[in-house]
């Protein structure tokens, strides 16, 4: 079963050794809202909130909301005023 969200901010927490108290007072809500959300009880907080307290655990919003690490796509650069794809191009150690 996956873990929620409310479950990966409490693991967080733990990890980063602050209080549910604490971490309420900085990202400026009240204990019982954090204590809702960690479990559960307000199953979709806003994403400012879960922005917030990623600020504070030192975690990225996709691991809060555990969404999978993607590579982005090979990036296009100018080579002689030609857009060549990157995955074009050769280093000259390699020839």
């Amino acid at each position: 079963m996956q873990d929620s969200l409310g479950q990966r901010i409490r693991r967080a927490r733990v990890r980063h050794g602050i209080t549910q108290a604490e971490l309420a007072r900085r990202i400026g809500v009240s204990t019982n809202t954090m204590n809702n959300i960690e479990t559960g009880e307000t199953p979709d907080p806003r994403a400012s909130r879960i922005k917030a307290i990623a600020e504070v655990l030192g975690v990225t919003t996709d691991a809060l909301l555990n969404r999978p690490i993607v590579d982005p796509p090979p990036r296009e650069v100018y080579y002689d005023t030609h857009l060549v794809p990157r995955t074009m191009l050769v280093d000259v150690e390699d020839w």
